[in-house]
């Protein structure tokens, strides 16, 4: 239940609130998107046999270095894995349309 000082006479938020709302709610979907995608990526090289540094899989430079160096890592995986762009899903993930920013942590 929201406090009475959103709901107008009518009793709806006002549409500035309904925006604001509908873009947290989006910056979350991205969010839970990307921390999915980052388990999965993590939970491939754990049953290939990869050994990582789990503080730094994720950026950009390590990521790939890792993938063109582990032996373990076959070319269809090498493939698949290729496609992920740590930098990128995040960007897209932390800068929202109307400008809001959303953390990623």
């Amino acid at each position: 239940m929201e406090p009475r000082y959103y709901i107008g006479l009518d009793g709806m938020a006002s549409t500035a609130i309904r925006e604001r709302r509908r873009t947290l709610r989006y910056g979350n979907l991205r969010v839970r998107q990307i921390v999915q995608m980052k388990i999965k990526i993590s939970s491939l090289l754990m049953e290939v046999g990869v050994s990582y540094n789990k503080q730094r899989l994720h950026k950009a430079a390590y990521f790939r270095g890792l993938l063109a160096s582990s032996p373990e890592v076959d070319d269809k995986l090498r493939s698949l894995l290729r496609h992920w762009n740590p930098r990128l899903a995040v960007k897209r993930c932390v800068h929202m349309p109307d400008g809001a920013l959303v953390s990623g942590r």
